[in-house]
């Protein structure tokens, strides 16, 4: 049982590691981009459908055309 429990929070461990990586990512990219908002109220509207989406959005903003051959998933990443 003991056994389980630490599996499971390894797991939960690098759940959590894997999603503050990708959201210094997009942080990371939203500013090698230039993309800015005019406020902190822009910016939490832009995002109120979270995080991955919003990035998702402004990358398909900023490649355009080629967005449509991206085969990252990005339902699988929220």
């Amino acid at each position: 049982m003991q056994a389980e429990h630490v599996k499971e929070l390894v797991g939960l461990f690098a759940v959590s590691l894997l999603a503050d990586t990708l959201k210094g990512y997009f942080e990371e990219l939203e500013r090698d981009l230039g993309i800015e908002f005019k406020d902190d109220k822009a910016r939490r509207a832009h995002f109120k459908v979270g995080w991955v989406e919003g990035n998702r959005q402004i990358i398909e903003h900023v490649m355009r055309e080629a967005y449509a051959t991206c085969n990252v998933r990005f339902d699988l990443i929220e």
